[in-house]
């Protein structure tokens, strides 16, 4: 963690303001702040969050302060510290202050213009039919279209009859799933890891989401963007000399249906209370993700993605063709700290990087049984998911910059990373386990400004005040994770979520 006094020198520069006696406009606040703050053009009240609860004094003090003609700021030094903000970032109209990309950051309150927002529609599905229209527009395989347009064909029989609940579509979302992994090369595809996601959290291991539909939602609306710009998602081929002959459209389903199975891994710890209580002694679920991070299948995954990722995160040094790893073969730097990274993400209580090894265990041994004619296509489409998936979670990036001193991913040869990313930070709002009236529509859609700009369309009066904080700081984690050149598959977030 970013000791807080750094945290305001590098986001807010200026110098403290020392009183010997307090005078008005700091006399009247019911709570002095933690530090008096002067800028260039301002002076500011910083009041510092610790634990987990913002005080009903410290809200009435940033108050006072604003009418006084200061700034009022906090500074959230840590997930628990923003969890407190979060549900007053709306009313208390203050800056806040919080590491983003591993730096001081400093979040202007929301507008009211912003505040101000459409009411979302009432949701017919948890997967839009509007949206599966506008995919069977677009140019795309004729196995693609043909899945889809069933897909669509069931869903607009099952509501005209009124018929459709969450168990229907999920058997609906099943079979389009088998479908695609069929046409892949899986003579006897499972879902179940998605579907088990379902089960945990039903049973009150984890959230109130539903990441099952979550993760469909996921692909569907950025099946949208691979379907309108595909060259953009062929690029990486070029870049980092891989001239993989791969459909994009199988690499961003694995990665998008697959991004979060890792979750089951993360909740562990509430899996073994809840069945076991706490008769161990120590953290069983800690040394089971040691022993997990342990097996044969885990660290062959390790290897593998740990190599092609390293490929992909500096395309630029790559010289030859990609070739799996041999276990004896010396390793590259950042590849061994790429390694790190997923096994510290892992073992730090987190789902990207164990989404990854999970996807990998799941098939590849499934594909070494395969012809050998047959093995090449699935092997590829699965390693460059497995690479995609785990930039999504904000603490694998993190881990990623402690690691290897940054995070930065090429838009140009992490397509599916970068997409995943940014949709995932928009649309996750969307997991409500009561059903359809809670589901909430933030991501209306993503508009694809040709030839290489992704921007997405967000209903901002669907976002409730607890969450308006995290999706900001989300965003902007994101944007400064990515390597945007002019010209090249650009990602744009509504303007209030980033500046």
């Amino acid at each position: 963690m970013i000791p807080p006094d750094e945290l305001l020198g590098t986001a807010l520069p200026g110098e403290e303001i020392v009183v010997r006696q307090i005078r008005q406009p700091w006399k009247g606040l019911a709570e002095q702040p933690w530090k008096r703050w002067r800028t260039a053009d301002s002076n500011w009240a910083v009041y510092l969050v610790v634990g987990d609860r913002l005080s009903e004094s410290t809200i009435e003090s940033i108050h006072f302060a604003r009418g006084a003609g200061l700034r009022p700021v906090i500074i959230a030094p840590d997930n628990d510290a923003l969890a407190a903000v979060a549900p007053h970032f709306g009313t208390v109209q203050c800056h806040v202050l919080c590491r983003i990309a591993g730096k001081g950051s400093l979040i202007g309150p929301p507008v009211a213009q912003v505040q101000a927002g459409r009411r979302p529609p009432v949701p017919q599905s948890r997967i839009p039919v509007a949206l599966l229209g506008e995919l069977e527009g677009q140019k795309m395989p004729t196995y693609l279209g043909r899945i889809i347009r069933r897909l669509r064909n069931k869903y607009t029989a099952l509501i005209a009859q009124n018929a459709l609940n969450d168990e229907l579509e999920q058997a609906l979302l099943r079979e389009h799933a088998v479908s695609i992994l069929r046409h892949l090369g899986f003579s006897s595809p499972n879902i179940d890891v998605p579907s088990m996601l379902r089960r945990l959290e039903s049973s009150g291991w984890g959230g109130r989401r539903d990441h099952f539909f979550h993760s469909f939602q996921n692909y569907f609306f950025g099946l949208f963007a691979v379907l309108s710009i595909p060259d953009c998602f062929n690029a990486y081929n070029v870049i980092a000399r891989l001239h993989w002959n791969i459909d994009p459209f199988d690499v961003w389903f694995l990665t998008a249906l697959w991004h979060d199975v890792g979750y089951g891994i993360e909740r562990m710890g509430d899996v073994f209370d809840g069945i076991m209580g706490s008769v161990f002694e120590g953290d069983p679920a800690e040394r089971a993700r040691v022993d997990y991070l342990k097996a044969d299948i885990v660290q062959q995954a390790l290897r593998d993605i740990s190599c092609l990722m390293a490929r992909l995160l500096e395309p630029g040094r790559a010289g030859t063709g990609w070739m799996p790893p041999a276990p004896n073969r010396r390793r590259t730097a950042l590849e061994r700290n790429v390694e790190e990274a997923l096994k510290t993400n892992v073992l730090r209580v987190s789902h990207g990087a164990a989404s990854s090894l999970r996807l990998y265990s799941e098939y590849i041994p499934r594909i070494h049984k395969m012809g050998t004619e047959k093995q090449l296509i699935p092997k590829q489409t699965v390693l460059l998911a497995c690479c995609s998936a785990p930039f999504h979670d904000w603490h694998f990036r993190e881990c990623l910059r402690e690691a290897c001193g940054g995070c930065e991913i090429t838009t140009e040869s992490l397509p599916f990373a970068s997409l995943l990313a940014f949709v995932d930070s928009i649309q996750d709002d969307r997991r409500d386990l009561a059903g359809l009236k809670n589901e909430l529509y933030f991501l209306e859609r993503l508009i694809v400004n040709q030839p290489t700009t992704v921007t997405a369309q967000v209903n901002r009066a669907a976002v409730s005040d607890n969450s308006l904080l995290w999706k900001v700081v989300e965003a902007r984690d994101v944007i400064a994770s990515l390597r945007q050149r002019a010209g090249t598959l650009t990602f744009v977030y509504p303007a209030w979520m980033v500046t």
